[in-house]
C-alpha cells in the first residue's frame, strides 16, 4: 500500500504542477495548489525511502522546474503589484484626508 500511495503522490504532484499555468490569474487557486503540493512534499521522508523513490520525486520536480520558476516569478510580481497598489492607495487616502481637512 505504501508503494501505491507513493506512486499516486508522484502522479498527483506532477499533475498539480502542470495546473499552475491555468491558475495563474486566480490567487486563491494558486494558494490552494501550493498548499496541496506542500502537504505532499512534507510526507517525503528520505531516510525511509529507497534511493529510486527519492530519485522519482526529484525527477518530477526537475522536469517541472520551468513551471515552478514561472509560478514563483509570477507570485513575486503579483506581490510587488499588490504592495504598490497598497502604497498608492494609502497615499491617495492620505491626500484625500489632507484635502478634506484643509
Amino acid at each position: 500500500m505504501v508503494n501505491c500511495l507513493g506512486f499516486l503522490d508522484l502522479k498527483l504532484l506532477g499533475g498539480l504542477l502542470d495546473i499552475f499555468p491555468f491558475a495563474s490569474d486566480d490567487v486563491e487557486a494558486r494558494n490552494a495548489l501550493w498548499n496541496v503540493i506542500a502537504r505532499i512534499l512534507v510526507r517525503i521522508r528520505e531516510p525511509e525511502m529507497s534511493p529510486s523513490r527519492v530519485h522519482h520525486y526529484v525527477s518530477v520536480l526537475v522536469t517541472k522546474l520551468d513551471l515552478i520558476e514561472d509560478e514563483l516569478l509570477n507570485q513575486q510580481v503579483d506581490s510587488g503589484d499588490e504592495q504598490h497598489t497598497l502604497c498608492s492607495g494609502s497615499a491617495a487616502n492620505a491626500r484625500n484626508a489632507s484635502v478634506s481637512f484643509s
